[in-house]
């Protein structure tokens, strides 16, 4: 799917305004998802585990909706050695830090930078549990606000690039999250201030659902075109690859002692970290494909005009004396 999205146009506002929409949709879908595991739970409310019914029941009517598709052919992959896929990966990330300056330093940055983005919502119910004692109801008030707002962030995410360029509107992205994860620390710090972070879960999805397309549009404006596939496998493992380690230090600081409105806090040095590789990325790395793609629509050598020029300056020289390659 990632690799689809790259190669759907090769304009980066269209391109921007593409990831948004996708990821407004998805943000929407959620909504009747959610809306109607809770009235699943609400229907089996004689049992203990209501909510693990729920999604049971959602799964198998996932898997019945899947029965409608026709089967389509797997495609051949052409055999190779186990150890092919490692070795070209290698060559990959050479040619990426070689001739790819600015991917390169956005990959660095996405390590903290998307990981932390997406642990927030799980770290987020750890902290509304244990620390806020919240009850199931503001759980999913939680939840509800995240996704909510995420719709809204995706929306206005083209609008502000549009007005301040790609690199500055990311760098922007992540001073917000900093700040929200700061005035956590500082203002919201017993169970009395629940609806402060109900609002902070507000902005939360609004960062959130902005952080999303801006991070997928700028990773493929960067990336070499053609390789989109193997590229964008990179992107996945990157984004994805190092999800357990926000929660892990989440907990590592819980059991060191730590309150967990400090760790909270604690949470905006990988978005510090993330902005500090953004600042090695140059705007002219986010037009070097269009200067690649423009170089070889151009003439080549061979085809010089001066040259081409005086190729026919011969041959009608040697129709007037009446030469030809017969009687040289």
């Amino acid at each position: 799917m990632n690799a689809y999205l790259a190669e759907l146009t090769d304009d980066n506002d269209e391109l921007t305004e593409f990831n948004a929409q996708f990821l407004m949709l998805r943000g929407g879908a959620i909504f009747p998802y959610a809306f109607f595991v809770l009235l699943l739970t609400y229907v089996f409310t004689k049992f203990e585990d209501t909510t693990s019914i729920a999604f049971d029941i959602v799964l198998l009517m996932v898997g019945a909706f899947r029965i409608g598709f026709p089967n389509r052919e797997a495609k051949q992959i052409p055999e190779s050695s186990p150890f092919e896929a490692v070795f070209q990966l290698h060559r990959t990330l050479i040619m990426i830090y070689r001739e790819y300056n600015g991917l390169f330093y956005f990959m660095i940055c996405l390590i903290p930078f998307a990981n932390g983005v997406t642990s927030i919502g799980n770290i987020a119910v750890t902290f509304i549990t244990l620390f806020l004692q919240g009850t199931n109801a503001e759980i999913a008030l939680n939840a509800v606000l995240l996704s909510l707002f995420a719709v809204f962030g995706s929306r206005i995410q083209p609008i502000i690039c549009r007005k301040l360029g790609h690199l500055k509107e990311v760098s922007l992205n992540m001073i917000l999250w900093m700040l929200i994860l700061c005035f956590i620390a500082f203002f919201v710090t017993k169970p009395e201030h629940m609806k402060r972070f109900f609002v902070m879960s507000a902005l939360f999805g609004v960062v959130w659902g902005w952080s999303l397309p801006s991070m997928r549009t700028i990773y493929i404006i960067l990336m070499p075109k053609g390789r989109e596939a193997e590229i964008m496998g990179i992107y996945m493992f990157v984004t994805a690859g190092f999800l357990w380690a926000p929660p892990l230090l989440f907990t590592i600081l819980n059991e060191a002692g730590v309150a967990m409105n400090v760790s909270m806090g604690i949470f905006a040095i990988p978005f510090v970290l993330a902005l500090l590789a953004v600042q090695k990325i140059k705007e002219e790395d986010l037009t070097k494909n269009d200067e690649i793609n423009a170089s070889k629509e151009s003439p080549s050598s061979n085809d010089d005009p001066d040259t081409v020029e005086e190729g026919k300056r011969v041959e009608d020289v040697k129709n007037e004396v009446g030469v030809t390659n017969e009687t040289i």
